[in-house]
């Protein structure tokens, strides 16, 4: 297992739309963003179905339960991209949540 630190985004509140430029980026620098390119993978995600297929890398994606983590357009992005997402507890540091993401 390999962790790796994906982004660093500063801004007020966080969105699915920086997750997924964040994830879209690690995927591209760690050499698979071929997982974002299949077309009839993504289709039957769409399509409310979840393919049984063993032959697919599979990421781990681990946060806490930030909205911008669990909201349905990160959870499609994160299913296209064969990457799994654990929600760990929120921590508080100073007052301020410290959220963490890792790719493993």
């Amino acid at each position: 297992m390999s962790r790796y630190w994906l982004a660093t985004v500063v801004s007020p509140g966080e969105t699915s739309t920086q997750v997924e430029a964040a994830y879209t980026r690690a995927l591209h620098v760690l050499g698979k963003a071929h997982l974002l390119d299949d077309d009839a993978f993504l289709a039957e995600l769409r399509g409310g179905r979840v393919p049984d297929h063993d032959e697919f890398p599979v990421l781990l994606a681990v946060s806490d339960n930030g909205p911008q983590m669990t909201s349905s357009a990160t959870r499609m992005f994160m299913a296209g991209a064969r990457i799994a997402q654990h929600f760990g507890p929120r921590r508080v540091v100073a007052g301020t949540i410290n959220e963490y993401h890792h790719a493993a």
